[in-house]
């Protein structure tokens, strides 16, 4: 199954706004959203190479501006709960070092980013304070544990400056 975004009224997806399509493109499952990019990425692919039946103007517009908008949602479908994920890699052992090595940051970035979450969680009402307390202990404990094992001091960085 693919999804393809509506066009304008005027049949045309010319601008950003057209794109957003259905509010539920970024509900979309990803498999949904995949296919979706994978088949447009195809069109592309096909038309740049001369393979088969050459498609119109408007619809290689179409194919590439749909591939962009699939590939955000699913790449914002993927991150979404990225920062539940890091915890749970600390919460079974994964050293800090690793968490931020396999999300392409910095150790640093990781803990702010999950002080952050954490205490918007709690501001939002979504988590107790007792939760929020829990989970910044982890942070804590993950980030000492950092700073102990890695010789350039592992100084953590918080909102405020180093900890």
């Amino acid at each position: 199954m693919s999804h393809t975004f509506p066009p304008n009224a005027d049949g045309h997806r010319h601008r950003p706004d057209d794109l957003q399509g259905p509010p539920v493109l970024a509900e979309a499952p990803r498999l949904e959203l995949l296919d979706a990019l994978i088949l447009n990425e195809n069109v592309l692919t096909n038309a740049r190479h001369g393979i088969g039946q050459p498609g119109s103007p408007g619809r290689l517009r179409a194919a590439a501006l749909d591939a962009l908008a699939t590939g955000r949602a699913l790449a914002e479908s993927a991150t979404r709960w990225e920062w539940i994920t890091q915890i749970q890699a600390l919460e079974h052992g994964a050293s800090l070092h690793d968490v931020a090595s396999t999300c392409n940051i910095t150790p640093q970035q990781v803990v702010v980013r999950l002080r952050a979450r954490i205490d918007g969680q709690h501001e939002q009402g979504l988590m107790s304070r007792a939760t929020v307390g829990e989970l910044l202990a982890l942070v804590e404990r993950a980030a000492a544990i950092h700073a102990r094992e890695h010789a350039d001091g592992g100084r953590i960085w918080s909102a405020s400056g180093p900890t």
